[in-house]
């Protein structure tokens, strides 16, 4: 059992770096949350809609904010990685977010320029997890 007490982030790192280990224990590794999980995961990772902040010196309204937590965590949300691994020892992720093939945040270089496919450690660098 993942040890869960950390940033959730954390354990989708480690879990992403066992599976393309030698000897994956799993085939998959599924968690499910409700919307007050998912928009804090998705507001870490950078995803799409999940960062329009207010300043400080504002109070958020529905009418000055365009945030909208139902484009952030819908009902029946995911946040998907697949990981592919080959005998070099790479190790390649592929995000979905929404069933829609996500890019990671900006400061992230894909493997190729123009795919959604990362390899696993410059996720590490790009998130700061070593």
């Amino acid at each position: 059992m993942p040890d869960n007490s950390a940033n959730p982030s954390d354990d989708f790192f480690n879990a992403v770096g066992a599976n393309c280990s030698d000897h994956a224990p799993l085939a998959a590794d599924l968690r499910f949350a409700h919307a007050e999980t998912i928009i804090p995961l998705a507001a870490l990772m950078e995803l799409p809609s999940s960062d329009q902040q207010v300043p400080p010196s504002m109070t958020y309204t529905y009418a000055d904010n365009p945030w909208r937590g139902a484009r952030v965590s819908p009902y029946a949300a995911n946040i998907q990685w697949d990981s592919y691994s080959n005998d070099a020892g790479i190790c390649l992720v592929r995000m979905l977010y929404e069933e829609k093939q996500t890019r990671f945040k900006s400061s992230c270089r894909s493997f190729r320029p123009g795919s959604f496919y990362y390899d696993l450690s410059e996720l590490r660098r790009c998130y700061g997890y070593s």
